[in-house]
């Protein structure tokens, strides 16, 4: 399942990898395309996200807020 997701607080390529490496930590994400000039991450997962799990392991990573886009 594909879902795009708005990731406030990223400013350069630093934060980028930051996030990466927090998505990368989670089983479910099996793929990922983060967009710093749009502020966006487009994430694959085995079936429904669990968001929560994400926005934590991001918001960890550094000061990231994550919010899941219609």
């Amino acid at each position: 399942m594909k879902t795009e997701l708005r990731v406030r607080g990223m400013s350069c390529g630093h934060c980028v990898a930051r996030v990466g490496s927090a998505l990368d930590e989670i089983p479910a994400v099996k793929r990922y395309d983060i967009s710093l000039e749009e502020g966006k991450v487009l994430i694959e997962t085995d079936g429904s996200p669990d968001i929560e799990e994400i926005r934590n392991k991001v918001s960890e990573s550094g000061n990231y807020e994550i919010e899941p886009l219609p």
